[in-house]
């Protein structure tokens, strides 16, 4: 049989993409293709948030709702010492999971709606996420609305003397 459809989103949370409709207009675009991703109940997936820390989403379908792993704070920036929790609770069958996965992404923009955290760990995110994808292959589909500004990967403007 052909290898099963494999997806891992990443979600920009930092205070820019809640506050400018980034994270909102996402999440529903997201909430609305689900069903539509090819490889009907083969398909598995997982979601990851992340600002300056990186958030995975346990999502397995005998759960009420979703389950949020936090890694810690970033703060060397190391995405080298980054562990992924869980892969096998990580990554799970979208058609399972379908309402778990539509509570998370709905309740997304409100959970994160007072988050003052303007960082973007954008590139430890990618690690983590290229982690728990490599056991079974896969696409990223990432949602960035910023420059990235912590870990590896992160940029610095060309007029920020630091």
């Amino acid at each position: 049989p052909p290898q099963r459809p494999g997806y891992v989103f990443l979600l920009d949370v930092s205070s820019h993409a809640v506050q400018s409709g980034f994270l909102k207009a996402s999440c529903e675009l997201l909430a609305e293709t689900l069903s539509q991703l090819p490889g009907e109940d083969r398909t598995v997936g997982s979601i990851i948030t992340y600002d300056s820390q990186i958030h995975y989403y346990n999502l397995k379908s005998t759960l009420t709702s979703a389950k949020m792993i936090v890694c810690p704070e970033l703060v060397d920036g190391d995405s080298e010492e980054l562990q992924v929790p869980l892969p096998e609770d990580l990554f799970v069958h979208l058609s399972d999971s379908h309402d778990v996965i539509v509570d998370l992404l709905q309740r997304l923009p409100t959970m994160f709606a007072n988050s003052k955290n303007v960082e973007t760990a954008f590139g430890p995110a990618l690690s983590g996420a290229l982690k728990l994808i490599s056991r079974w292959g896969g696409k990223l589909v990432c949602f960035l609305s910023s420059t990235p500004s912590l870990g590896i990967g992160r940029l610095v403007s060309r007029d920020d003397k630091k």
